[in-house]
């Protein structure tokens, strides 16, 4: 799987299949500060993901 970090513009390269909230654990991150998309489109945390897929996470920030 291919995953690019955003804003970092970093791309990591991971096997992994399941759910997306695991593969946002499995990266050190909190599912709460991520915005996960597939092929330009939004996902829920809870999608099934495959190995074959590209995935873009955007980190989001709350200056509260």
């Amino acid at each position: 799987m291919e995953i690019r970090l955003l804003p970092e513009n970093r791309v990591l390269r991971k096997d992994f299949t399941g759910k997306a909230e695991d593969l946002v654990r499995s990266l050190g991150l909190r599912p709460d500060e991520v915005i996960l998309l597939r092929k330009d489109k939004p996902i829920p945390i809870d999608e099934n993901i495959k190995n074959e897929d590209t995935i873009t996470m955007v980190k989001v920030s709350s200056k509260g």
